[in-house]
Order: C-alpha cells, then structure tokens, then sequence
C-alpha cells in the first residue's frame, strides 16, 4: 500500500498544497510549528478520519480559512491510494457550521475565538460515505512523542489506540463498536432515569426493562471482547519479537489483556483461535458479572461491566512498565508496539501500512534510530519521517526519502526537483 498524492487546503497551517509521494516516501525537516507534523496529521486523518491530537475538528481548520472568500472557515484533505485492489480516493471536508451557537462571546462571523459546530463530509471515490466506511482505505501506523502515554496515560488511550489499530483491518469491528457504544449510553440513561423515578432495583419492571439493553449490551460487548483479545494475543507475540531484537533479548516483554469482562475460560484457552467460540465464553460470563454487579450499577446509574472498561498493561518480565520502567524501557516497549502493529495489519489485511514517524529522533538513541531506518529499508516501508535537526539523519541514511523543507507550511525538496 502506498500514498500516491496528498492535497490540503485550509488545512493547519497549510493554506494549499498539491503533492505527489513519491514511493519510498519523504523526509520533512524545518523548525518547530513550521507544519512537519500537522502533514503527518492530515495522513492519519485520512486514513482513520480522526485526529491524532486535535481534541475538536475545528482545530483541524486553518486561522483566516474562507475569509478571502467570505464564506465560513473550512478545510479539505484529499489523499489517493496505491493499494492491491487497486486505486482509491479518499476525501475529507470540514466546514464550521455559522448558524451553531459559539461558546465564546468573543467569536467572529468565521467561528474563531469559538467551538462551533463543524460539519465533516467524507466521500470515497467521490461517494459520500460514513467514516466507518472508509477507515482503513489507507493503513498507516504512526510513531510520535506523545505514544508514551500508551503506557503513562488513562485506559482511555490504550483503548482508543486499540480500535484504531483494529479498525483498519476490520470493519465489522467498528460497527459493532459504534452499536455497542450507543447502548452503553442508553442503558446508562436509563439506569439513571430508574433512580430519578425512585424505581427500585428489584422491581418486577425494572427487570423487564433491562432485559433487551442487557441481551445488546452482551451480544455485542461479547464480539469485541472475543475480537480484541484475539488480537492482543497476535499483537503480543509480534511485539515480543520486535522487542527482543532491539533489547537482545534481555527483558521479555508482554502486553496484557485487562478485560472488563472478567472470564478465566477466554484467557486459559489455548490452541486454534476460534473467535465464535470464545464469544460464546465470554457471554456465559458477562451475563453472571451483571447479575451481580445488578445493585451497584442502579446506585451509581453506570453500566460497570463490558469492554468499555478494557484495558492494557505492558509488563518486563511480568513487571509493570507504566509504573515501574524507566523512561528508556516505555519508549523501547512503545516502540516495539508499533513496529509489531506493522506486522499484524500486514498479516491480517495482507497490505503493509505507511508508517509515520514524528521526530523519532528525539525519542531514540542513535542505535535503535539505526534500527528503525534498518527495518524501514529491510521491509520497504513507504515512509513519512519529520525531524527538526538533519544532523540525526546524513545524506546516506535513508537515501531513498526524498528530502523537503517546511517552512510556514511549505515545501521546496532540497534537491530543487
């Protein structure tokens, strides 16, 4: 799979830009806040249509965006896709809706100085599409400073990260995560409108009224647990590999499954992967979990058991690496992590992913940076590298990156080409 052509505009800082990639890929050096990372950004946008560190959309547009034109402010990415069944397009346009209500009394006609409601337009191969349509058109794996938080940060990371790494090579996943998401919240909606009503918890309607949340709430909790755990247990091995070869060996490294659905059988089960089978264990036992936690969840008007409570641990030799490891061991663990989810999307969707590194250099030692441009050119991985400082990466490292400089979200290639 390759990124043949990236177009943005409006886009961060980029006001227009119309690229060809070429194969092998690219390396962006210029100054901080000069767009290095907001191009890595718009990749990762179009291939999972959120943003990688953008907390609303709106801040996906660029300041002064439409008013040229006088229109309100917007953005358009666009990036085609060089992939075995062929060539795709894949579009994604925001527009700051002007007839929201802004948050802020200091907002103008454009939405600035304000969160207004902005409206997102995906298309594929200029059809309008839902995002869960187009995610995973283009596989990418993105490696930047702030994935340290795989291991420091909330459950909330590591799950986000989780279904953005399963999404892109599953469909059905995300469906079924976006379904079982919505009856989340209305089971909890309804938890708490039992308590406002002052209906007991063991009323006969009570009872009646949960029923069909609870038979949702565990036919699909059960699919993503089953479907997760499948793929930590591949993700593990892959990534105990990756880590031996940077470490040699010393520490083994292990990713653990910490499922919110508490079920002895799913982890002693060994053998063939059978995913409808060990849905069916993980069922039997989510249905006795919420009989038990049935009191607990009516006090507290929150569903408490499911995969909306999942999370990971990375463990050293079956010690922690979130609380225990020092800064070098959680950069080398996040770092085998994603050279292994290379390797998963490859094995499950037979496509190798573009692989986005964010100032690596700052990050890495010069032997493990010599490591991952080893494994980029051994493996033939299309490529987008940023760096702020060249003197990590000389004219014959990495030779086959064509080389540009950003500049105010700008590029002119070093070679003049």
């Amino acid at each position: 799979m390759q990124l043949t052509r990236l177009q943005l505009e409006q886009f961060r800082n980029y006001a227009h830009l119309d690229l060809a990639v070429p194969p092998a890929g690219l390396l962006l050096h210029g100054a901080n806040a000069s767009g290095k990372t907001s191009f890595l950004e718009a990749i990762y946008f179009l291939a999972t249509t959120r943003s990688p560190r953008a907390g609303v959309d709106r801040e996906l547009i660029r300041w002064g965006s439409g008013e040229d034109y006088g229109v309100p402010a917007f953005a358009r990415a666009v990036g085609c896709v060089a992939r075995r069944d062929g060539q795709a397009e894949v579009e994604i346009a925001l527009a700051v809706d002007p007839n929201a209500p802004a948050h802020s009394p200091f907002a103008n006609g454009n939405g600035h100085g304000a969160s207004r409601a902005t409206r997102k337009r995906i298309k594929l191969n200029g059809i309008a599409r839902r995002a869960m349509d187009v995610v995973g058109t283009l596989k990418v794996v993105l490696f930047s400073p702030q994935d340290l938080e795989l291991t420091l940060g909330s459950p909330t990371i590591r799950r986000r990260y989780l279904d953005i790494t399963i999404a892109q090579i599953d469909t059905h996943y995300i469906r079924q995560l976006n379904a079982y998401n919505r009856i989340v919240e209305q089971r909890n909606s309804l938890l708490r409108q039992f308590a406002q009503e002052g209906r007991g918890p063991d009323a006969r309607e009570v009872e009646q009224e949960l029923a069909y949340w609870n038979e949702e709430l565990i036919r699909l909790g059960s699919y993503i647990v089953a479907r997760r755990d499948g793929i930590i247990r591949g993700l593990a091995a892959l990534a105990r590999a990756r880590f031996g070869r940077l470490t040699e060996g010393d520490r083994a490294l292990d990713i653990v499954y910490r499922s919110g659905v508490e079920s002895h059988a799913l982890r002693e089960r060994g053998g063939e992967y059978d995913l409808g089978g060990r849905e069916r264990l993980v069922a039997r036992d989510f249905q006795g979990q919420i009989d038990r936690q049935r009191r607990q969840e009516y006090r507290r008007g929150v569903s408490l058991v499911g995969p909306h409570r999942d999370d990971l641990a990375f463990t050293l030799d079956g010690i922690d690496v979130g609380t225990y490891g020092s800064r070098g061991q959680q950069r080398l663990v996040v770092l085998a992590l994603k050279l292994a989810e290379i390797d998963l999307i490859r094995d499950e969707s037979g496509e190798t992913p573009v692989l986005l590194l964010d100032d690596a250099s700052s990050e890495l030692d010069p032997a493990h940076r010599r490591f991952v441009t080893e494994t980029v050119e051994r493996d033939r991985l299309q490529t987008i590298l940023t760096a702020t400082d060249l003197a990590n990466y000389p004219a014959g490292l990495l030779p086959d990156l064509a080389r540009f400089e950003v500049r105010d979200g700008a590029l002119s290639r070093e070679d003049g080409a």
